[in-house]
């Protein structure tokens, strides 16, 4: 197998506790040829220090971009991108962690066939407090293999950005779409595979995500205003993509009905109810199929709030915004 040059990506603010844990896992990796370029978005607790000190170690492997303004998440991945030199990419946060294997694995699914261009596997998601494994990304998302981007459009994304190694000439000039916001994930990996790219997954669990209470996915399932964030970014994808390519209108269609329907749902649950029902007749309205999900969901809103406490209990439901596309969160 050749060995190509993979760049890794990593964004950070205000991550001193966990940076040197997370560049580690990178510059560690089973793989050796490898560039991990980090850029630190104006923190102010001594992370650009710490990563400095990290780059006199690492000095052939390790590129810090230190001391440049405080851009936001996702214009602080494009300082990063823009400098990348490698035929693969692969991404990940300031706190987060590579598995040692995980870069040859998806150089050698990558290499196999030139007409794949974007590859995932599973994650999991750990307790920052605790270290306790709380769940895996694959027990909300299954993984999935296909081609082109309809499929990716109307289910959302399938892989975690962390999980994301992809090929460097797919990747558009202007990165992650700042126009979206938290959904700029989901956005990227449209992107990647709107020219017909093959997607696909290597087997195993290869890299763990910090859960923070204050992440902002985690803030997703109680704050409106995050809520908000999420919704806007997934309905300004759906406009993008259509504006673009008009041959997926239908594709976007679904989806956007879909997202409105997951709005209506959380509305209800937390009993606001008029606004729930505004959001299920909408989804209806361009997607009929959802039509009897819309009854059933419009009938729970009608319910006392007693018997609508105790269908949420039983369900157990624990749906967020950032179910079907996850953010990147920079907590």
């Amino acid at each position: 197998m050749s060995h190509p040059l993979v760049s890794v990506i990593v964004a950070t603010y205000n991550h001193a506790p966990f940076i040197e844990a997370a560049l580690s896992s990178a510059l560690e990796q089973d793989y050796a040829h490898l560039e991990v370029i980090v850029a630190d978005d104006g923190s102010t607790d001594g992370t650009a220090e710490r990563i400095l000190e990290l780059a006199k170690r690492w000095p052939d492997r390790l590129v810090p971009i230190v001391g440049g303004p405080n851009v936001g998440i996702v214009g602080n991945c494009n300082r990063a991108l823009r400098v990348r030199r490698g035929t693969y990419v692969a991404f990940l946060s300031g706190d987060d962690l590579f598995v040692p294997e995980k870069l040859g694995k998806q150089v050698a699914w990558l290499e196999a066939d030139p007409a794949r261009t974007l590859c995932g596997h599973d994650v999991e998601a750990f307790d920052d407090e605790t270290g306790e494994a709380l769940f895996l990304t694959t027990d909300k998302t299954p993984l999935r293999s296909g081609k082109g981007a309809t499929e990716m459009i109307e289910r959302g994304a399938f892989f975690s950005g962390l999980s994301l190694m992809v090929r460097s000439s797919v990747i558009p000039p202007y990165g992650y779409d700042e126009r979206v916001g938290v959904i700029s994930d989901w956005k990227l990996q449209i992107d990647c595979v709107l020219a017909g790219g093959a997607y696909g997954y290597v087997d195993g669990v290869l890299a763990r995500y910090r859960v923070h209470r204050k992440s902002i996915s985690q803030r997703s399932a109680s704050e409106e205003s995050v809520r908000r964030q999420y919704l806007e970014g997934y309905l300004t994808t759906l406009a993008l993509i259509e504006a673009a390519h008009p041959e997926l209108l239908s594709s976007c269609a679904r989806a956007r009905a879909l997202y409105l329907f997951s709005e209506a749902r959380w509305r209800a649950w937390r009993g606001e109810v008029a606004s729930a029902r505004r959001y299920y007749i909408a989804a209806t309205r361009l997607s009929p199929a959802l039509a009897w999900k819309t009854i059933a969901g419009v009938a729970f809103t009608f319910m006392p709030g007693s018997i609508q406490n105790t269908i949420q209990r039983l369900l157990g439901d624990t749906s967020t915004a950032s179910d079907t596309a996850p953010a990147r969160d920079q907590s």
